[in-house]
């Protein structure tokens, strides 16, 4: 269900659902749109696996959207060039040669350890679009 229904509710929604209870009856019964039930019967719903592990929509697609942002904080690592080790100055000058490749956000947040100069980039950028 979306983030108005709590997970209280959408898990009762779905357990009666998988008991037999037909969607017609749950929207009476919740006051939810039909879409609106079967949305949150399709997240909670188990994958079928090659397996003995049993993982639902909503969990795989939030190791899916992490997966996504690891491999892109890879990239950004790899097309750098420089690691944690390496000076400032190095770590700016490889920020500024992925500036037009990858957004400010990306660069900040996600790639480079750059815990370590992302406040005088961003704090550079802020100036500059200022």
């Amino acid at each position: 269900m979306n983030k108005k229904h709590g997970e209280e509710i959408t898990g009762a929604v779905v357990g009666k659902y998988e008991n037999g209870q037909s969607v017609a009856l749950l929207c009476v019964e919740y006051g939810i749109p039909r879409s609106t039930v079967y949305f949150g019967i399709k997240r909670h719903k188990k994958l079928k696996s090659t397996t003995n592990v049993d993982i639902s929509y909503k969990d795989y697609y939030n190791l899916k959207r992490r997966a996504d942002k690891l491999d892109e904080k890879l990239k950004v690592i790899k097309a750098a060039g420089c690691g944690l080790s390496a000076p400032l100055q190095e770590k700016l000058m490889a920020l500024e040669a992925l500036y037009g490749q990858y957004s400010v956000h990306v660069l900040c947040h996600e790639g480079l350890c750059i815990r370590f100069v992302r406040k005088e980039y961003c704090a550079r950028e802020i100036s500059a679009a200022g």
